[in-house]
């Protein structure tokens, strides 16, 4: 199903952090559920972006924490008050400021723990999901070519996988995961 470590070797050293974007949904905790049963669970940094626009987000992220206390990973955490930020860029719509912001703190974690990636819990259905789009967008060959295992600073190891796929390994493994 997922051979995370070999994944791993292509791209980071022994001793490297491995930054892994984590939200505490389905995909991101099956990649990271998958790096705790790895020789690089001691590497790993879990960044969670708390968006604080609904109430759950609290509990996600109090989760993650307790999960990091009890597996003995690193955990980053980072907030923002998209009501503010909105009326600086009324233009941009929501979605693209919580990227944007997101990838900030992404990046800025990176930078911190002196790691060259971050890890992206993208799955084939998201590729595919994507290529879709920007083909009713009207992409040249370029743009729909999308999503490729190491792009930038990302590395997607999930994305040969379907969703289905991922639900079935966490409901089967009985592991917790939010929504």
């Amino acid at each position: 199903m997922l051979d995370i470590s070999s994944f791993l070797e292509k791209y980071i050293a022994h001793d490297e952090k491995i930054i892994i974007a984590c939200s505490t949904g389905p995909d991101s905790m099956f990649l990271l559920y998958h790096l705790l049963k790895s020789p690089y669970k001691k590497n790993i940094v879990a960044c969670y972006f708390n968006h604080k626009t609904r109430l759950e987000t609290d509990v996600e992220e109090e989760f993650l924490i307790k999960l990091w206390k009890r597996e003995g990973f690193l955990v980053e955490t980072a907030e923002c008050d998209f009501e503010k930020i909105k009326k600086l860029y009324p233009s941009k719509s929501f979605e693209e400021l919580a990227r944007e912001k997101r990838y900030q703190f992404f990046d800025a974690v990176c930078h911190i723990h002196k790691a060259k990636y971050t890890l992206m819990a993208h799955h084939l259905d998201d590729r595919i999901e994507t290529f879709f789009f920007n083909l009713l967008r009207g992409s040249k060959i370029t743009g729909l070519i999308n999503m490729r295992e190491e792009s930038w600073r990302l590395l997607r190891p999930l994305l040969h996988l379907e969703k289905s796929e991922i639900l079935e390994y966490l409901e089967k493994n009985k592991l917790e995961y939010f929504v």
